[in-house]
């Protein structure tokens, strides 16, 4: 089974349109990704979820507040529909790339990545630097993606596709 999450930046107008806009915004995005080019956004593969358990490994770390924000953080879009969507404000968005900022992926990695790795079923050497590699693009893209969008005082909406 595939999922995946795209993220795209927006203005604090297109936060306000709806689930039903926001649905065929998504949509027209996740189809017509390469024609968006220049739009901040990312996509991660199903690796998401273990990512966002590593963010959350370390709520106890200063600013650790906002660790569940990069991939499962923001306001749900109600009715939940196909994709799963949320909303981030700017503000959100901001706390996310400061968390990010202050913690790097090896510091997250060090409390974190075990369990992430455990819960992934990855037990091998191999199997471990393969998950190990997947995570760490996938933190580098949400790296990019926040302090991007932060800079800019862009909100995002979040899209999970299964």
């Amino acid at each position: 089974m595939g999922y995946d999450l795209h993220v795209q930046a927006v203005s604090a107008d297109e936060l306000t349109k709806g689930a039903e806009h926001l649905s065929a915004f998504m949509a027209e995005r996740w189809h017509a990704y390469e024609d968006h080019a220049s739009d901040i956004r990312f996509t991660i593969s199903k690796s998401f979820v273990r990512l966002d358990e590593l963010y959350r490994s370390a709520a106890h770390l200063p600013g650790g507040d906002a660790a569940a924000l990069p991939m499962g953080g923001g306001e749900p879009v109600l009715p939940y529909g196909d994709p799963v969507m949320a909303l981030m404000g700017p503000a959100e968005v901001r706390r996310a790339a400061e968390f990010l900022a202050a913690h790097t992926f090896d510091d997250l990695w060090e409390i974190g990545g075990a369990a992430a790795a455990a819960g992934s079923g990855n037990g091998s050497r191999v199997a471990l630097a393969y998950f190990r590699q997947d995570l760490a693009e996938g933190d580098a893209d949400a790296r990019a993606f926040y302090a991007r969008a932060a800079a800019a005082g862009l909100g995002a909406v979040s899209a999970a596709w299964f």
